[in-house]
């Protein structure tokens, strides 16, 4: 029991930041794969260059 909610926490914990790639609007196409490439390889570290060297969307509404 204990086991399975332990691998589930790190299924998500592994699982969040390519998720947040592959939905966010700050890559597209190849740039999209070739982050996606970097987040499973590298994860987190991945994902903190990911939101570093790309720019968020200028066109937000409130």
């Amino acid at each position: 029991m204990i086991f399975d909610e332990i691998l589930l926490l790190f299924a998500l914990i592994y699982l969040t930041p390519i998720i947040w790639v592959l939905v966010s609007g700050r890559s597209h196409g190849g740039a999209k794969f070739g982050w996606f490439l970097v987040i499973i390889f590298f994860s987190w570290l991945g994902f903190a260059a990911f939101l570093i060297i790309t720019q968020a969307s200028k066109d937000r509404r409130s």
